[in-house]
């Protein structure tokens, strides 16, 4: 027999309440080896109980179906939040939320800690607001912080938040407004003053490089994280959202420390629309920082990682139930809810100029080197970042040659586009590509979006939307890619494809989202027999939908993808003429 009680949560984080339970007569230790193979679970030394999640029930009872529950007391009936109750007294100045939307809320006021997974385009910035004001109005909520993912974001949620609230505001920490009525940036230390200052705003932004912690603040307790953890416990932070955390998914980065050393007693959500899940590694923080998983580092390795005897990564296990555990907490929800235009895709396919193959001919060891602007590249990312280069614009290895088969045929799409009264945007990873192309495309007034930009991003987005009929802005992945609504704008172009499905998704859902009333057409520029092509049929071939390509900021990474592809490289440097065209032999296969 087993005893279940239920009572106001101890140490898990994910509901407010939880079941208390313990064992009792000769299954003793059949009833032990299944809470013990449970996927959340507590153990309280003090009171030789079991925690467990109260939203967890219906499993528990499930998975002791066999065995005789004696129940101690009743359970807690929560009450039901409606509709009008969400709606009652918040002002959305002007803005209706759709029945979906409410029913986000409602899920998050019925759990502690959760992500809201819905699809890009869908309204998670309204629900998280929404559900934020909800908590004020009637939990008692004082103060929200929301980190950013992606440092310029930090804006957006700013306009966003006054697009929204009538009667709320929001202050960027790490900043201030100078003399002259400019906001500027401040240091390190100025910002925990400020933080311990308790701004009177109730939404707190935050980058999430901010978070950072590294050993020396780790020991003494000194980091900007600790100063946020003073105010939780404190009750003057009780609520905690990250937007687009996917992006935290480094187990061993100073900034996923960080966000893994906030206080448990701030309720938590997880945002973003782009959660990996072929690689458990992307799971393991946004999942710990809500408390979906209590499994340190190495328990999830051993539990989901497969290693050879040389600690390499061969593979992994048990992703049905790191899946089944992820959806336990979880809300998602897909465009179909919404009655939203198409989007159309475009593959159009260029031949080189005579003069642009030969470029890139030299560049992957066919042609003796000649290229003037950058020395000879031996290393594999080298290599691949100068083929990409090669196919977007010549002119950016060499001063030999200034013809962009690309920008030429970009320039009779802008023109078509013009003549419709039709907004562009058009993505590229590279920022000297970008200006190029303000030269080619000038005579069409083009704009720009690029690293380093900060709240400059959503003025020339702004901008750019708000221009009577046709407008043209360029714009990297990286700063344009999350984050940002160009509803306005109904074409979208790539000059090189993105690394992975889900930067491609994400960028086309720019435009593609609630408020676009044209059919968003998306227009693919690829190089037929080149590096294009590979990246291409690999982002859209079969059972390649959700992959991580390649992530351009770790070696390893590149050096197991082209393993997985059968091309094997036991040193970085490559011999030109024989392990170059092996290498685009097995690209383009």
């Amino acid at each position: 027999m087993i005893t279940i009680e239920f009572g106001a949560a101890e140490n898990q984080t994910l509901d407010r309440n939880s079941l208390f339970i313990r064992f009792m007569g000769n299954d003793f230790r059949e009833n032990l080896d299944k809470i013990k193979s449970f996927w959340n679970r507590t153990y309280l030394k003090q009171t030789y109980e079991w925690e467990v999640p109260f939203s967890c029930w219906g499993e528990i009872k499930e998975l002791y179906k066999d065995t005789e529950i004696k129940y101690l007391n009743e359970p807690p009936k929560a009450k039901q939040v409606t509709d009008n109750d969400i709606l009652e007294g918040l002002d959305f100045n002007g803005y209706n939320l759709y029945d979906y939307q409410l029913d986000g809320v409602k899920y998050g006021l019925n759990h502690y800690n959760f992500l809201l997974l819905d699809e890009q385009g869908l309204g998670k910035t309204l629900q998280l607001i929404s559900l934020a004001r909800y908590k004020k109005e009637h939990r008692g909520l004082k103060h929200c912080l929301i980190i950013c993912g992606i440092n310029s974001l930090k804006w957006n949620w700013v306009k966003e938040i006054h697009k929204f609230c009538k009667n709320e505001d929001a202050v960027v920490l790490g900043t201030k407004v100078n003399t002259k009525g400019k906001v500027v940036p401040i240091t390190v230390e100025e910002t925990k003053q400020q933080i311990d200052s308790c701004p009177e705003q109730f939404f707190w932004i935050i980058n999430i490089e901010r978070i950072r912690l590294n050993k020396e603040d780790e020991k003494n307790k000194t980091g900007i994280v600790h100063h946020l953890n003073k105010q939780i416990e404190q009750n003057n932070l009780g609520m905690i959202a990250i937007d687009e955390c996917h992006k935290v998914k480094s187990i061993t980065s100073s900034q996923s420390k960080g966000i893994l050393a906030l206080d448990n007693k701030a309720s938590k959500v997880g945002m973003t629309g782009t959660l990996l899940v072929n690689n458990p590694y992307d799971l393991y923080c946004p999942m710990s920082f809500i408390g979906l998983i209590n499994y340190n580092k190495w328990l999830f390795e051993r539990k989901f990682v497969i290693k050879d005897e040389w600690h390499n990564i061969i593979g992994y296990q048990n992703m049905e139930e790191l899946h089944n555990i992820l959806y336990k907490s979880s809300i998602r929800r897909t465009k179909d809810l919404l009655d939203l235009p198409e989007k159309m895709y475009k593959q159009e396919w260029l031949e080189f100029s005579k003069e642009e193959q030969s470029v890139f001919n030299q560049v992957i060891g066919q042609e003796e080197f000649k290229l003037d602007k950058i020395d000879e590249p031996l290393e594999i990312m080298a290599i691949i970042t100068r083929m990409r280069q090669a196919t977007v614009a010549s002119e950016l290895l060499t001063t030999k040659c200034t013809k962009s088969t690309k920008f030429d045929r970009l320039k009779d799409i802008l023109e078509e586009a013009k003549n419709n009264n039709e907004k562009v945007l058009v993505f590229c990873p590279f920022t000297q590509a970008l200006e190029l192309g303000l030269n080619y495309c000038k005579e069409y007034s083009p704009k720009i979006v690029k690293g380093g930009m900060g709240q400059g991003v959503q003025q020339v987005v702004d901008e750019h939307e708000s221009t009577e009929g046709f407008s043209v802005l360029f714009a990297q992945e990286a700063t344009l890619g999350v984050g940002y609504t160009l509803t306005n704008t109904s074409i979208v172009v790539f000059l090189s494809p993105p690394w992975s499905r889900a930067t491609y998704d994400q960028c086309c859902d720019r435009c593609h989202r609630i408020g676009q009333k044209k059919t968003v057409q998306i227009i693919d520029l690829l190089i037929q027999d080149t590096y294009d092509e590979m990246i291409y049929k690999k982002l859209h071939g079969k059972g390649a939908m959700s992959d991580v390509l390649i992530d351009g900021a770790e070696m390893d990474s590149v050096k197991q993808y082209f393993t997985d592809m059968g091309i094997e490289f036991k040193k970085q440097s490559i011999e030109k003429e024989k392990d170059v065209k092996t290498l685009l032999d097995g690209l383009i296969e």
